[in-house]
């Protein structure tokens, strides 16, 4: 299926008014989506593509890439020049080693 606000799956939109068609259709060109604007003055406003295209902005925009974890046999970043895993990486717990 082709994505909402495209050419071959342009979104759907109803409205009471040639001033509100106008915003819109200004609106969505800034984000180039594609729009088919109907304006019924006797009907309720139908905005439901464009929330979804809204929304698929701000999730876009919200993504948090994560920064790349360090594996265990990289150098440690603290400059030690160990391995990861036997400097900071390392388990202090005590847990199943025996001191002697």
């Amino acid at each position: 299926m082709a994505k909402l606000g495209s050419d071959k799956r342009p979104a759907v939109i109803r409205v009471r008014s040639v001033a509100r068609a106008e915003e819109i259709v200004a609106y969505c060109d800034e984000h180039g989506w594609k729009v088919i604007v109907g304006i019924e003055p006797e009907e309720t406003e139908e905005l439901s593509d464009l929330e979804k295209l809204i929304d698929g902005t701000k999730l876009r925009m919200s993504t948090v890439r994560s920064e790349p974890s360090i594996g265990r046999n990289e150098p440690c970043p603290c400059g030690s020049g160990k391995k990861f895993k036997k400097c900071c990486g390392q388990d202090n717990s005590g847990v199943g080693r025996s001191d002697g």
